[in-house]
């Protein structure tokens, strides 16, 4: 098809069929009768992480008229889908296919061929003067992009060779979103979350004090080099210091200095919490921030107090950190000798996950014990992510994630996002980071995995990846297929890097965004969790809690 000048269309062929076809295809390729899966989950409308990677290679998608797959039986409804498509890829990429004599029903305003016209007046009253142009020419443009390219083919026995490209060049087609940067914790440290007159804005590998730390691996200028599109800042607090102490009111000034450094830079940072936000932001050229809390000793063990995260900006917990909690076990059990008696994740700690599922908060699984590893992949009911993790079959650490776990992450749709760190890589060079994102990708297959950097947040970081600056390096030797020792590996493709970039945790916060949707009416959890779990976990003793014999009950 693509030699003879045929377009391809995608219209009724399975998710599957058009992730391959958009990875295989040398030209443009269309659909033809369809709408937006965001707007109407139907199976005939088009999720997001193939619109993107569609538009990216300059493909159309043509919107259908048929209200059983807009969900609707108005234009506004049609609108909808246009709006939303507009914003997702842009005008340049939008086309009508009205699929007019293939369906009973039809949209009020728009029965038949010669009601067009109030499509296009209702476009022009909602100020979409682009995108009614767009949706007039952009079949034009499309067919001219997939026949010129063709005439160069003079042969039919040979196929053009596809564009060598770098792999820096995905960093301008999707966002990159990291999982994990410690920078507030970084500021606590060197600026006591004091920023009135701390500026973000210049190279703090240069400044007499934050110079002199090894967390200065992210400032503004880096991390425009590093093409980053989102990033999950971290609210930590150490677990050895404020466990059952002052952990919560520690956490919330993490979370409140997070968001004073956001408003700081109103031009280069914008606040998101949602999948939508990180897009939004995307289009504006601006870094999604994200807050995410690293560890369960900071919700004091209260359900209330997670709600309240959320309602805060959370978007993932961190299950534990290096300490366990009455609830579950942190990895530092999966090294000790003699083996501790496991709690594993608690009774209590399903509760835990069970809330997270129905806020519509990402769990995160690094930090915690391979049996808790296991347990939240057996009970949650939304995919998980481990953010800032490596393959333990690469390098024997506790940290890393082993490959029985790997095969069930990648089961139930979840992500791995890969960590720098030499001590749990196994190694100080980008080459080491690398052999643990390919062993990843053999085990799980390319869509369950991402990166997390761990930046701030360790005092060593690779040659090659010494900051948020160097990710574009990353992707051009993943491309390439060749480590600086001169080793080969299988190059990944152009598709492989966007889904590493920020199309798999993109789909997976969508689907826990939909799990939340599906769960509006039921109740929250209000569960106390019970006396016994503290006995257990040799934590009865409480001085600081006034509450205790409530949870005796």
């Amino acid at each position: 098809m693509n030699r003879l000048g045929m377009i391809v269309d995608l219209s009724y062929a399975s998710y599957g069929a058009a992730l391959d076809v958009l990875r295989y295809s040398r030209a443009p390729v269309i659909f033809s009768n369809a709408g937006a899966y965001a707007i109407n989950k139907h199976h005939l409308n088009v999720k997001e992480d193939v619109l993107i990677p569609l538009a990216t290679q300059g493909g159309l998608i043509m919107i259908t008229f048929d209200p059983e797959i807009l969900g609707g039986y108005t234009i506004d409804n049609v609108l909808e889908h246009l709006n939303y498509l507009r914003e997702v890829i842009g005008s340049d990429h939008i086309g009508v296919g009205s699929g007019f004599e293939s369906f009973d029903s039809a949209i009020d305003g728009l029965k038949d061929v010669s009601m067009f016209p109030n499509m296009f007046n209702a476009l022009q009253q909602g100020n979409n003067k682009k995108l009614l142009t767009a949706c007039v020419i952009a079949v034009v443009i499309t067919i001219c992009a997939i026949v010129v390219p063709i005439a160069v083919v003079n042969s039919y026995d040979e196929a053009p060779k596809p564009r060598k490209f770098s792999g820096r060049e995905v960093l301008d087609e999707v966002p990159l979103i990291d999982g994990h940067n410690d920078l507030p914790f970084s500021i606590y440290l060197v600026e006591k979350n004091l920023i009135n007159h701390f500026n973000l804005d210049s190279n703090l590998k240069e400044h007499p004090v934050w110079s002199a730390e090894n967390r200065s691996h992210t400032d503004l200028p880096r991390l425009r080099q590093g093409k980053l599109g989102a990033q999950f800042w971290v609210a930590y607090i150490r677990c050895a210091d404020t466990q059952y102490k002052d952990a919560v009111a520690r956490t919330l000034e993490q979370i409140d200095v997070t968001k004073r450094i956001i408003r700081k830079y109103p031009n280069d940072l914008k606040y998101a919490d949602s999948a939508d936000g990180i897009m939004e932001a995307y289009r504006e050229k601006k870094l999604a921030s994200l807050i995410a809390v690293e560890g369960g000793h900071s919700i004091d063990s209260r359900l209330a107090v997670l709600r309240l995260f959320y309602e805060l900006g959370v978007r993932y917990l961190t299950l534990t950190h290096s300490c366990n909690t009455p609830w579950a076990d942190a990895s530092p059990v999966d090294e000790q000798v003699p083996v501790p008696s496991l709690n594993n994740l608690s009774a209590w700690g399903r509760h835990v996950i069970w809330e997270m599922n129905r806020l519509g908060m990402m769990i995160d699984i690094s930090h915690v014990s391979y049996g808790v590893m296991r347990d939240v992949l057996a009970h949650s009911r939304a995919p998980v992510i481990f953010s800032h993790s490596s393959a333990h079959a690469v390098f024997e650490h506790h940290r890393n994630v082993q490959d029985d776990v790997l095969r069930e992450l990648a089961r139930k749709r979840g992500i791995v996002m890969v960590n720098f760190y030499p001590l749990f890589v196994g190694g100080n060079t980008i080459d080491d980071v690398i052999k643990h994102l390919n062993h990843i990708r053999s085990i799980t297959g390319v869509d369950h995995i991402g990166l997390g950097g761990d930046y701030n947040g360790v005092a060593v970081t690779p040659e090659g990846l010494e900051d948020v600056s160097k990710y574009p390096d990353l992707f051009d030797m993943l491309a390439d297929g060749v480590l600086r020792t001169g080793e080969t590996f299988e190059p990944w493709t152009r598709e492989d890097l966007q889904k590493l970039a920020g199309l798999n945790l993109l789909r997976v916060f969508r689907e826990v965004e939909r799990i939340r949707d599906s769960l509006v009416e039921e109740d929250p959890f209000e569960d106390l969790i019970p006396y016994e779990e503290f006995v257990r976990a040799n934590v009865a003793d409480q001085p600081c809690m006034t509450d205790m014999e409530m949870h005796k009950s």
